[in-house]
């Protein structure tokens, strides 16, 4: 059995051989042509990504720029509203420290000046 079997794949074999090799030099061919019909394309593709990534990539770097530029004024804003608050504290304390001193010294002045006007 297994003797009937060989020659019959072998006959197959032989036989298939020239179809492959003519349908190979066939396909070559068209396979050629249809990847030098594809290159320019992808280049093209290529060249329009690229593009539109430095499109991306300039109109990222304009928006974090223009996030820089408010988050810095926020940020002058908000710490010169903390000086202004510090200041105006500061001002208060200072008037605090000062303004019973003042207020001691015009009680002693008057009080001083109470007998001699006696």
């Amino acid at each position: 059995m297994n003797d009937v079997e060989v020659p019959h794949i072998t006959d197959i074999n032989d036989v298939a051989d020239p179809y492959i090799d003519e349908e190979n030099d066939v396909a070559d061919p068209y396979i050629d042509e249809i990847n030098d019909i594809s290159d320019p394309h992808i280049v093209e593709i290529s060249d329009v990504a690229d593009s539109n990534i430095y499109k991306a990539t300039d109109i990222a770097d304009c928006n974090i720029n223009e996030i820089n530029d408010v988050a810095d004024l926020i940020l002058m804003k908000s710490s010169i509203l903390l000086i202004l608050i510090l200041m105006k504290s500061s001002m208060l304390l200072i008037l605090i420290l000062i303004k019973p001193p003042m207020l001691l010294i015009v009680i002693l002045m008057k009080s001083t000046m109470l007998p001699i006007s006696y």
